[in-house]
């Protein structure tokens, strides 16, 4: 247990947790897993698969096991021209002809004393405006829920659909802070026509506390992002992708204290945040 990043793992769970609708009326959590183990391999390998069951990944951080999901976040860093190396990003895109448009997922079905069936999920728009299908298997680990499953192939049709562009660059010691599943932006000026990121500047009063930058900037302490669409904390009103800085308590965040925080306007229901311990972006008009 002292190998494990607890705290990681406890966001995910309560993530997992919430009640989303199951496809028949009522509610069910949005993700749970359900399996037999019927062979041996390596405790890695069985972890990374039940991981799958909510679109997770475990990683190491910091002497660590670290688990993140693929969940409702905010930009955490912005990569521009002027802290990638020589100024340079590279692009590439999926083929638009092997995107697929209809997924049949693999189940566990209860009726069936678990034994293995299919549910399709297709893009219909994307089929008619193509007048082509490109199917595609894929297998929802542990699931033996209908509405999980369709969900999950609906999470693989809107990946297929919007995430059809990669990003490379090489970069410096700056962006080592960065871990696996957090989201960037970039702001490439070659590409957009505008410079909305910068560096620091040669010119100025230098010290132990003043840096001369090359704009204005501001700066921000450790805090949660707001996941839920909206929370009220310590009377303070919040929308989705907004940073708490304080508890309901109005004492400073801690990574402990984030995981109690309280929707004060909804009976006090748990709310979901990604906790930042020291770089987040923050738009402002």
């Amino acid at each position: 247990i002292e190998s494990i990043d607890k705290w990681s793992f406890f966001r995910v769970a309560r993530y997992c947790d919430e009640l989303v609708a199951d496809g028949k009326g009522g509610e069910e959590p949005r993700y749970t897993c359900n399996l037999v183990l019927q062979k041996q391999m390596s405790a890695r390998k069985v972890i990374q698969d039940m991981a799958t069951n909510f679109l997770g990944m475990l990683h190491w951080l910091d002497g660590e096991v670290y688990l993140t999901a693929d969940r409702p976040s905010s930009p955490v860093y912005t990569f521009g021209r002027s802290n990638v190396l020589e100024g340079i990003f590279s692009y590439s895109s999926t083929e638009y002809k092997k995107r697929p448009n209809q997924y049949v997922v693999l189940w566990n079905n209860p009726e069936l004393d678990y034994g293995q069936d299919y549910v399709l999920v297709e893009d219909t728009a994307n089929i008619v405006e193509r007048g082509l299908i490109i199917t595609q298997d894929a297998v929802a680990f542990g699931c033996t829920s209908r509405g999980q499953a369709e969900r999950f192939g609906r999470w693989k049709l809107f990946t297929s659909a919007l995430q059809t562009e990669a990003v490379s660059f090489g970069t410096s010691i700056n962006a080592t802070f960065l871990n696996p599943g957090d989201i960037i932006s970039v702001q490439d000026g070659n590409r957009q026509a505008l410079n909305l990121s910068g560096r620091i500047a040669s010119s100025g009063t230098v010290s132990t506390t003043t840096v001369r930058l090359d704009r204005n900037v501001v700066f921000f302490t450790p805090g949660a992002i707001l996941v839920d669409s909206s929370a009220t904390v310590n009377s303070v009103d919040y929308v989705q992708g907004d940073v708490i800085l304080t508890n309901n308590s109005g004492a400073v965040l801690t990574e402990v204290s984030v995981n109690n925080l309280k929707d004060e306007q909804d009976s006090n229901r748990p709310i979901n945040v990604i906790w930042k311990e020291s770089n987040y972006v923050q738009s402002k008009p």
